[in-house]
């Protein structure tokens, strides 16, 4: 009531003692006021000190693994936290929520490799089912005409001339996979979200077995606790240390698929999948690449299936290298990065895939260096446990950075 009146009939009072009791009510409630601001703060600062903090499980790791561990475990009803932090890597290149696989793996190199094989459908399969693109308008083949003139059909070279031109843009296909990465990206954040777990964006280390040290990107910290935690970071790519300047040089899986400029020239180093597949897209997207391995390929699969899979790459225009082994990288003064190898001598028949190599250095014509707008090195990959401080946590590690794990029940 004298709220209302502080407005409307105010200025018309001529009381003395209501002046007196609504100055007097008036500091009261702003005092009140304030005191009710001051215990809703406190209240919150005990919240976050406690019920934030204690989680019935953690998971390190926000790739396949880790997003499907927290989602099950919430199911069932377990208080969950998701931490996710993705170093830089040595390029400079970061992502999102996901993992490898969604990021930097499985789905850019599906799409990609698509892209690649359209040129082969659009250029040498749609003309056989009678697609008619750009130039090929104006070639088009008189079959009456044929049939008069003997009825021969046009050979091999006329059909490779009537091809369409096809020019590629880099750029384009790049923009459009990494729009699509984002939209995976947001969907795993609001799946998340939906299943009442709490996400991390913070580099996670352990203090103790249920105290873990949380780091964002300004480097504040701070700690949570947990009855359990899983660790599933996965793992990064890995630079041969006697790769001198690959580190510092050449790209990995990790930057190939989100690269600003177009590849170009293309030295891919390894004989894994990854490095494969990566030249095998490479390839159809029309770049020159080169595939240098140190053994043989895809070591621990069927050596018949293996052998096919790089006889099919070379006969695509890939130049495939076997046992060589890269010994530097440096940069040229066009900017291009000067690599030299030097050739393997074999020890073995490699059958069963434990073959052996050993430096042929007596012959100076094995060794050789060419120069490449791009060298992709797809060696392996190491553990991201280095900086998990896991013995804090009584986890054992072995040599190569794995956790060491005891027989399942």
């Amino acid at each position: 009531r004298l709220l209302g009146c502080r407005h409307a009939h105010w200025p018309r009072a001529r009381d003395s003692r209501l002046i007196l009791a609504y100055n007097w009510e008036s500091r009261v409630w702003k005092v009140m006021l304030r005191l009710a601001r001051l215990v809703r703060s406190l209240c919150m600062l005990v919240w976050h000190v406690h019920a934030r903090d204690d989680f019935d499980l953690v998971v390190i790791g926000g790739g396949s693994g880790g997003i499907a561990c927290a989602k099950e475990a919430a199911r069932l009803g377990a208080k969950v936290a998701l931490c996710d932090y993705v170093n830089p890597s040595a390029r400079g290149t970061k992502w999102g929520l996901g993992g490898t696989c969604v990021n930097v793996g499985c789905i850019p190199k599906k799409l990609m490799h698509r892209a690649g094989q359209l040129e082969h459908v659009v250029g040498h399969e749609a003309p056989a089912y009678g697609w008619k693109l750009g130039n090929m308008l104006e070639d088009d083949v008189d079959e009456e005409a044929a049939a008069e003139s003997g009825g021969e059909s046009t050979d091999a070279s006329d059909s490779a001339e009537k091809r369409p031109t096809l020019e590629h843009d880099w750029h384009a296909l790049v923009e459009r996979v990494q729009s699509y990465i984002k939209s995976l990206n947001f969907g795993y954040r609001s799946a998340l979200q939906k299943a009442g777990i709490q996400y991390l964006n913070r580099f996670a280390s352990f203090k103790s077995a249920n105290v873990i040290s949380l780091r964002d990107r300004k480097g504040a910290e701070r700690e949570i606790r947990a009855k359990h935690v899983v660790i599933a970071v996965g793992g990064r790519p890995n630079f041969p240390d006697s790769f001198r300047g690959a580190r510092e040089l050449c790209v990995s899986s990790d930057d190939i698929f989100s690269l600003k400029r177009a590849p170009k020239k293309t030295l891919v180093v390894g004989g894994s999948y990854v490095a494969l597949e990566c030249a095998g897209f490479l390839r159809g997207l029309g770049f020159d690449v080169t595939l240098l391995m140190r053994s043989i390929p895809l070591r621990g699969f069927d050596r018949e299936c293996a052998d096919a899979v790089l006889n099919a790459i070379a006969s695509e225009g890939t130049r495939v290298m076997q046992h060589c082994l890269p010994v530097s990288a440096e940069r040229s003064e066009n900017g291009k990065v000067r690599v030299a190898w030097r050739r393997l001598q074999r020890a073995g028949d490699g059958e069963s895939g434990a073959e052996t190599v050993a430096a042929n250095e007596a012959d100076e014509e094995e060794e050789g260096e060419d120069e490449f707008d791009t060298v992709l090195v797809a060696a392996g990959r190491l553990p991201e446990t280095a900086a998990l401080n896991l013995q804090a946590a009584g986890v054992a590690v072995r040599s190569d950075g794995k956790v060491k794990c005891t027989q399942a029940a």
